[in-house]
């Protein structure tokens, strides 16, 4: 955790996310749900700080479980009321972004454009 950390700081992302990656590998084959939560939620924050919200998202689901396991409820409606509207912004984006293209595909193809 420590090296993501680091690699975090010094701005390498692909590396953070790996180490991160790692290290929550780690503490659950260990049965640490504590450290792997607490990775998954530094992770989280790389993704939100370089703007990777597809995997933000999916870090956050797993923080919010590996919490809950552990018994964490106040941390779970902490990374709720810092990162629910956000990611949920984004994902709704991404869908509209999605269908508009699409439509975009069908329309071209019905053009024989494709």
């Amino acid at each position: 955790l420590l090296l993501a950390e680091l690699d975090f700081f010094h701005g390498d992302k692909e590396k953070a996310i790996s180490h991160y990656d790692e290290a929550i590998d780690l503490a659950l084959a260990n049965k640490n749900i504590l450290e792997g939560a607490l990775a998954c939620h530094r992770a989280l924050v790389c993704c939100v700080e370089t703007i990777d919200m597809d995997a933000a998202s999916q870090y956050y689901t797993r923080a919010c479980q590996l919490y809950r396991d552990w018994g964490g409820a106040a941390i779970v409606c902490h990374l709720s009321i810092l990162y629910a509207d956000q990611l949920s912004a984004f994902s709704k984006l991404n869908g509209s972004i999605s269908r508009k293209n699409k439509i975009r595909k069908r329309r071209e193809k019905l053009l024989g454009r494709s």
